[in-house]
Formats: C-alpha cells, structure tokens, sequence
C-alpha cells in the first residue's frame, strides 16, 4: 500500500519516539569513552551540534538549497550476500510499517524532494565488470558505486575512481563519514572511497562485535561489562581474567564440547580482528603519504603470545574453526556461553532467548588506547567513478552528502529500534554500545588490498594452524608481503 509523503514521515516519527526519547534522556557523563578520560558520541563526532535542536541533521541546516531540475543519480551496488552479510538498498517506493525499511524510504525520499533529483539504485551481480566498462565507454550513469572492501580497494588501482576531496560538498568530517576511513585509505593526499552512514544497515550489520550473556555476568558476580567499556577497561587482558572460572561439564561425560558451558566461543579468524582492534597495523604512510609494510614488532610478537594464550591455552575458551562459527552462536542462544564473537545480522535469534543480552565492542589492547572496531570482509565502501563530468560535481556531492545525513537522521535510529528488541534491552548502554561500535570503525590499507602476498588474514591463519612462534612464519613471508604491497603503492602513484 502506497502512502504520501507527510503520513510516511509521520509514521516513522511514531515508531521512533521511544528510542529518541532515550537519546536525550542523559549526556556527555554517560557517553563511551573511545580513550582515556575521552567521551564520543555520533553527534559530537565531526563538529558539534546544537543540544537543543531536537532535529539538527535536516537538509535545511546542514546544506544549501539546490533546484537539481529532476537529474538522474544512479547508485551501482552489489546485488547479493553471502552468509549474515547485509545489502546496501535504497528502496524508496512504499511505506511497509517495518521502521527500517520506512526510514530508508524517508532517507531517499526527503533527498529527492529537496533537490528536486531523482534516486535510483541498481543492484549487480558484477559491479567490477559495469564499473569498468563504463569508465572504457565513459558511461556516467552511476554516479557512485558501493562495493565489498577489498573488491572495491582492487578497482581503485585501475583509475576508474575519483579523487573525493575534489567534490566541496563531501566533507569527511561530519558525523555521518567516518574519518579513520579516509585518514588510512588517504594515499598522497587522494581519497578514492569512503565509508558512512550513507548505507548505515549494511555498514552496522557487517562489523565484529561481541555479545554478553548478562545473566550469566550476574551468577558469576562480575562487574557491568558496559561500565568496563565506558571505563576504558575493556581490554584482552580484562576478557582473560573475565572468563576464568566459566567452564562446567554440564552433561558429565567428562570432556568439554558443544553441551557445556564456556566463558568464550569464537574462532581463529574472529579472534584475529583482536590485532586490528588492538590497534596494530600492517601499513603506515611516509612523508609522501604514501603506504609502506610496518606490521612486525616486538610488541606485535607480545600481543600475538597473549592471543595464542587466549585461544589455546585458557580451558574456559572453545576457539573452533571458522566452519564452526554458526554452531559457536547457536552454544551462546542455547544460554551456555558467557561471550561470543559474531556480527549484528545474528540479533534476530536472541529475541526469544530466556537470559538478558548485551553488546560489547571488540577489546583493545591496553587501556590507556582507543576503541577500535572492525569491519567483516563483506562490509562496504563508496567511491565515485572518474568518468563523471566535472559540471555534475555540485549536483553528485550534494545529492551524496544529503544521502549520508539522512542516513544518519533517520536509519541508525530505526536500525537501532529494530535490533534492540527482546532480550536485547532498550536501554541507553545498548545504543552506548551501537555507537561507539560503529563510530570506532577503521581500517587498514593493507587489510583492504589482499591478494596474492597480502597479510589481511596473516593472523587469522597463524590462529587456525595453531603455530605458536609467529616471529619465524613472518620472516618466511616478509619479502613477499613487501613486494606484493609494493606493486599496490605503484599502481597508486600511476593513477593520474
């Protein structure tokens, strides 16, 4: 059934309510601390707003007025998931009552009618084929293009995508973009894609999080693991002594597996996120701004014992293969693990569980350091093909800037309704949790390039061999890695 636009808008303000009144019942006292003595908030983030404005993010107060006279922007995605990986869509025909799909109605919708342009979106089953044969025909129908990370990392080193910062509406530095993103895929000075809350379902749901069994907390006696977070205690140290204790054979046949209780489920792959979220890295830049390989350390070698220790040496973890993950979370739903490792798509299973549910960031590494949170591999980036004329640069950088507020005006908070149901509380830390996850995001240029030589699962598979020593396996593997990376830069400082 077809609605107009007023009734559509009203609706989803109804259904919102609750977790807007929820947004503005406390401030800066109870926000995550993303590091020592820090508070952030998604409405900090990026400039600061008014705290009395009960809608800050309308198009009216955040970008100029434009008549863009019924223009066509085409957005090019990927048309299928894998297992838990979600979509970007930009689904504007109707209004359903389902609070997700209405906002992402009034996200498109609300951009449409204020610029007078016309929003489409076109899901392939081969973005890199249309991408490149527009840019060899010089098609610029797609006026942007949402990809995998990794493959849309590959087609930026054929030169078919733009150099964002030449578009003066973009501005990265909004609450709606993601500034680590562009800070460390910035290579000389050029942004080729970006990350935000333009497609915020997809970018929320493929990220690593954590979940908490938060009656098993109580039962154990241990501290709120929320007010850990908000703390700044949340590191892999606190998970290791956190789990200690955790473990009962609870069918009594003497051997601990699926029918018993754990402190942590996980596997090798999501145990490696820890490196990132840890806040180590596979690349730095030089004067130049250029990436270079600088992932090997002594302090990287430390954190490596402490994870291998974790994995394998601490009786209350279970670290299965990545196989095994789904059958990890069903041990959490089944109320017999205290933490598990798995991404935002799995909520839906927690909704008729019997015990209260929390979401946790990944730890960090010490203390006084950052939240970092990590993207799946099937998360997305945007970039803007090179074939775009110059005298559309307004018209695509409002309509893209104007998309990304939206997103952020109306999807995180519907998404947040949605997800927050159950036993999964609607309460301030849970949202707290959402936040700071997805604020926190980053990325690593050399986890984004991957081939044949790269070191984005480097971790991942010294886990799952269960190889002790990773000192020797990376000695064996640097002068690859540094020729591998070192083509990437090259194809880079080709790029005109």
């Amino acid at each position: 059934m077809k609605l107009n636009r007023k009734i559509a808008a009203l609706l989803l303000c109804i259904m919102l309510l609750p977790m807007l009144f929820s947004c503005s019942e406390s401030k800066n006292t109870d926000q995550p601390k993303t590091d020592a003595g820090t508070s952030q908030s998604s409405a900090t983030q990026g400039g600061a707003q008014d705290e009395n404005d009960p809608d800050p993010y309308a198009l009216e107060k955040i970008l100029p007025a434009a008549n863009y006279n019924g223009a066509s922007y085409t957005i090019l995605t990927l048309a299928s998931a894998s297992a838990h990986d979600t979509m970007p869509r930009f689904d504007h025909e109707e209004i359903s009552g389902e609070p997700v799909n209405d906002a992402i109605y009034n996200q498109v919708d609300s951009v449409e009618v204020a610029y007078n342009a016309k929003i489409s979106y076109n899901p392939s089953s081969n973005v890199p084929n249309d991408v490149n044969q527009a840019a060899a025909s010089g098609d610029d129908t797609y006026k942007i293009v949402i990809y995998s990370n990794q493959g849309l990392a590959e087609l930026v080193t054929r030169n078919v995508f733009l150099d964002m910062n030449l578009i003066e509406q973009i501005d990265f530095t909004r609450p709606w973009w993601n500034e680590a993103y562009k800070k460390n895929l910035t290579v000389a000075g050029k942004t080729y894609c970006g990350f935000g809350d333009l497609f915020f379902e997809a970018g929320i749901n493929n990220v690593h999080l954590m979940y908490v069994n938060k009656d098993m907390c109580a039962e154990y006696g241990l501290e709120s693991p929320y007010q850990t977070v908000y703390d700044g205690k949340w590191t892999l140290d606190y998970i290791i002594n956190m789990v200690k204790g955790v473990q009962t054979d609870l069918n009594g046949d003497g051997a601990y597996d699926e029918a018993d209780r754990w402190g942590l489920v996980q596997s090798p792959i999501q145990s490696s996120i820890m490196f990132y979220t840890s806040g180590f890295h596979i690349m730095s830049f030089d004067e130049e701004g250029y990436p270079y390989l600088d992932m090997y350390s002594e302090e990287f070698v430390n954190f490596y014992e402490k994870l291998y220790q974790l994995d394998y040496k601490t009786p209350e973890v279970c670290t299965n293969t990545q196989a095994h993950e789904d059958p990890n979370f069903q041990m959490f739903v089944e109320g017999k693990v205290l933490l598990s490792s798995h991404f935002l798509t799995v909520t839906s299973t927690l909704r008729e569980v019997e015990f209260e549910v929390g979401i946790l960031p990944y730890p960090k590494y010490s203390e006084d350091a950052p939240y970092i949170n990590w993207p799946t591999g099937g998360n997305f980036l945007m970039a803007i093909p090179s074939v775009l004329n110059p005298a559309d640069y307004d018209f695509v950088g409002t309509i893209t800037e104007a998309l990304a507020a939206q997103g952020h005006r109306y999807v995180r908070p519907a998404l947040y309704e949605v997800t927050l149901q159950g036993k999964l509380a609607r309460d301030k830390e849970s949202q707290d949790m959402l936040d700071l996850i997805f604020d926190t995001m980053s990325v690593d240029f050399g986890w984004i390039h991957n081939g044949s030589g790269g070191l984005a699962w480097f971790v991942s598979s010294c886990l799952d061999s269960k190889l002790p020593n990773i000192a020797s396996v990376y000695s064996r593997m640097e002068k690859r890695a540094e020729k591998f990376y070192a083509g990437v830069v090259d194809y880079y400082r080709s790029i005109d």
